[in-house]
């Protein structure tokens, strides 16, 4: 199980998967310590000889008349044990065959829609000033959904008011009638820990055109939230809107 496990990193690191499963940074030290396992797996397999069966204790203190008969009872013996052996040979390779197929045939799926509504939304409350401080000088027109956040939490409303943005991410109904979320689950380690990050979208009505989960990409400009009695102060107001489908990196780091 060790091997499959190894040899499953490395190929969906070679296909470029396995940033579904855990954030870039650790992908170097993931691979490298899954060669490492393969490596030596594949030397305990080679150079550990495989130990016999132990000698047939059952006949070494008893004395029998007949040869014959302790030949026999000798063979049923060793059929018994050869019997075993190859059925739990058998359930080895219907386990190695399952891991095979879930780690290597079956592809790597995303979050499960209903796992990122159960989750809080957050703000990009891990980002540094640091971080926020280079997004401000930066272009905008590169910026994540994961980077507006962070910079409408950090700097507030006059950081984002009147900057045009181009995103997509799916729809996160937070319960208000004209407002969307428009979100990205953000990575910080690994798939388990990830949490949605996302903006708000102005689009009255919005439930009759856009359920729940749906991928969409936005176009727009940051403005004051129309409907004073929202919770949500800042909006994009969207100047495109269109349905997509889910993108080959749905994450964002």
């Amino acid at each position: 199980m060790l091997l499959v496990g190894a040899v499953a990193t490395i190929w969906l690191a070679a296909v470029g998967k396995l940033n579904f499963y855990i954030h870039p940074r650790y992908t170097l030290f993931t691979v490298t310590m899954a060669v490492l396992a393969a490596v030596l797996v594949v030397a305990a397999l080679v150079v550990v000889p495989r130990t016999g069966g132990s000698p047939d204790h059952d006949h070494q203190d008893h004395d029998h008349d007949d040869q014959q008969d302790q030949d026999q009872h000798a063979h049923d013996h060793a059929t018994t044990r050869s019997a075993r052996g190859r059925l739990l040979t058998t359930l080895r390779v219907v386990v190695l065959a399952g891991a095979v197929l879930a780690l290597l045939i079956v592809p790597p799926a995303t979050l499960s829609a209903r796992t990122r509504l159960d989750r809080d939304l957050v703000t990009s409350n891990k980002t540094s000033e640091s971080e926020t401080t280079v997004l401000a000088g930066g272009n905008p027109a590169s910026f994540t959904v994961k980077d507006w956040a962070a910079l409408l939490r950090t700097g507030g409303s006059d950081a984002v008011l009147g900057q045009q943005a181009k995103v997509s991410g799916y729809v996160l109904d937070r319960g208000e009638d004209d407002v969307f979320y428009l979100v990205r689950m953000m990575i910080t380690c690994c798939a388990v820990d990830s949490q949605p990050v996302g903006i708000p979208v102005y689009r009255p009505g919005w439930r009759k055109e856009l359920p729940a989960s749906t991928w969409v990409a936005v176009d727009g400009t940051f403005g004051d939230n129309p409907n004073r009695d929202s919770r949500t102060g800042t909006v994009i107001k969207p100047e495109g809107l269109t349905k997509i489908a889910e993108p080959d990196q749905p994450y964002v780091f």
